[in-house]
């Protein structure tokens, strides 16, 4: 229960760190990669699926969390446009659409 939701918190956070202050991200947080010490502390294996971010991909990152928290569909692509995450002359309206019926 409580080491749980430790943990949660702490890879959460661990992520956050990483795409918005360090500009780093490691794709590959599976459960072969994550453990827990004995003393209760998040330990991440395998950093071979790894790679540094520019700075509007981590704003970006920070700023699609935020509207998917909030459930705000144009602010989610928004961010994906500063991350850079869209192809050109994509059609916004399309995909801020497909983004508002993944929040409905």
């Amino acid at each position: 229960g409580d080491l749980r939701r430790k943990l949660a918190r702490d890879l959460a956070r661990a992520y956050l760190l990483q795409f918005c202050k360090f500009g780093f991200f490691n794709a590959d947080p599976h459960p072969g990669n994550l453990a827990c010490d004995a003393s209760g502390r998040l330990v991440v294996y395998d950093f071979g699926q790894a790679s540094t971010l520019t700075p509007d991909q981590s704003a970006g990152m920070l700023a699609a969390i935020e509207a998917i928290i909030d459930l705000d569909a144009p602010a989610c692509v928004r961010a994906f446009e500063r991350m850079g995450v869209l192809k050109e002359n994509v059609d916004l309206a399309k995909v801020t659409a497909v983004v508002q019926r993944n929040f409905d």
